[in-house]
């Protein structure tokens, strides 16, 4: 399966410390507006199952403004869809694939009965200037039904540091920069501007390019590309995937700073934040389980102690545990716990020497009850532990709640 739309792998960027113990750690990010629907969905469900953070919404910009942020500490963690400059990485900032999506060229062409499908050489040529007419000779090969359609093609540019922006540059090579072309403030000011403007043409992240194309009077549609093989195919989420399993888990770099590694780990663990907004998971992928057990092997300031590990409920990558609670659970499923976190026991078991519930209470250790209650003539035993009445009578055990 060949990908019809340029594919984006959106990364996380992070350089900040951990936070000691009751110390309240503060998570700001920011940057990127491609995938700020997943970053804001993560933010908003972490501050509300980790009250012992504060947690501060997404603060969408671009790419450029977001590493920039991190590297000056305005923010601890920032989402960016291009690459960090050399003197970026030189200040420590650490690079995590989080998750992907398509950049989707879609335009507003009324009452065309087919998709569009712009070919390798032409979609460079539309976006430089030298095809300015929808029915160009180059344009109307691929599709004759624009022969006699006399609109002019005006361009929706968004801001030329945002990673969209610096992305299409990158495949195209070159902008144009003439008059015939529009400036969009924002990615959402451009959804609005192609459903309004008849024969514009733009670039807009696939969950963006959903919402315009789909309604019900919408004149708005994605082009289909052409792929290398000569094949025009349109934008799916299985097409993104294929590209994304093409991708070398190379390009995880080599962690050496502390990160917020609990919110990290959660949003590369759950797929729900991508996929409900259209964008691919990194999870299960090659990329992605690299990405997890390098977070694992990130290790406490000053210290080759692997912050992972430290707590028996610190779950791997598939949900499972090293040591698990023989008799209990742990009540934080997430990992990168505090090492006085330990298995929470059922009736009966305790931690004294172990942390994972293995242990019985002595006064409940299995057969004290029965030996002693083996008479067949009525034996009143009361024995007060806690707030606990154990009473054993003719072979049968009762468990009462003492009063207040």
């Amino acid at each position: 399966m060949t990908s019809s739309s340029l594919v984006v792998l959106s990364i996380l960027l992070c350089r900040v410390v951990l936070a000691t113990n009751h110390q309240v750690a503060n998570i700001k990010g920011g940057g990127s507006t491609f995938s700020l629907q997943p970053y804001s969905s993560a933010s908003l469900d972490f501050g509300q199952m980790y009250q012992g953070f504060q947690v501060t919404p997404y603060d969408p910009s671009n790419s450029l403004t977001g590493q920039q942020n991190v590297a000056s500490g305005k923010f601890n963690w920032g989402g960016s869809d291009v690459s960090i400059t050399p003197d970026l990485a030189n200040q420590g900032l650490v690079v995590l694939p989080a998750v992907a999506g398509g950049l989707l060229i879609t335009y507003n062409i009324p009452n065309i009965p087919t998709p569009l499908k712009l070919s390798r050489t032409i979609l460079p040529r539309i976006f430089d200037g030298t095809i300015f007419m929808w029915k160009d000779p180059r344009i109307v090969k691929d599709n004759p039904f624009l022969a006699n359609y006399a609109g002019r093609i005006r361009i929706i540019r968004q801001s030329t540091s945002s990673g969209a922006t610096i992305n299409l540059r990158t495949f195209l090579t070159q902008l144009d920069t003439a008059n015939n072309t529009l400036l969009a403030k924002s990615p959402s000011a451009a959804v609005i501007m192609i459903g309004a403007i008849p024969n514009t043409i733009t670039y807009l992240n696939q969950y963006d390019a959903h919402d315009i194309t789909t309604g019900s009077d919408s004149t708005v549609g994605s082009a289909w590309l052409e792929h290398k093989d000569g094949s025009y195919i349109a934008w799916s989420i299985k097409s993104v995937k294929a590209a994304i399993d093409g991708i070398s888990p190379a390009i995880v770099q080599n962690l050496s700073n502390n990160c917020h590694l609990k919110f990290l780990w959660l949003f590369l663990i759950t797929p729900s934040y991508a996929t409900r907004y259209d964008f691919v998971s990194l999870y299960n992928t090659p990329i992605g389980l690299r990405t997890l057990n390098y977070l694992k092997t990130i290790t406490y300031p000053d210290s080759s102690t692997p912050v992972y590990g430290q707590s028996i409920c610190d779950a791997d990558v598939d949900g499972t545990y090293k040591n698990p609670c023989v008799h209990g659970t742990c009540s934080d499923p997430y990992p990168f716990q505090e090492e006085t976190e330990v298995c929470i026991c059922e009736f009966g078991y305790q931690n004294v020497n172990k942390n994972d519930c293995s242990e019985p209470t002595p006064i409940f250790m299995p057969g004290i009850e029965r030996a002693r209650c083996k008479s067949n003539v009525a034996i009143l035993l009361s024995l007060h532990i806690g707030r606990m009445l154990l009473v054993c009578h003719a072979n049968v055990i009762f468990h009462q709640l003492l009063l207040a």
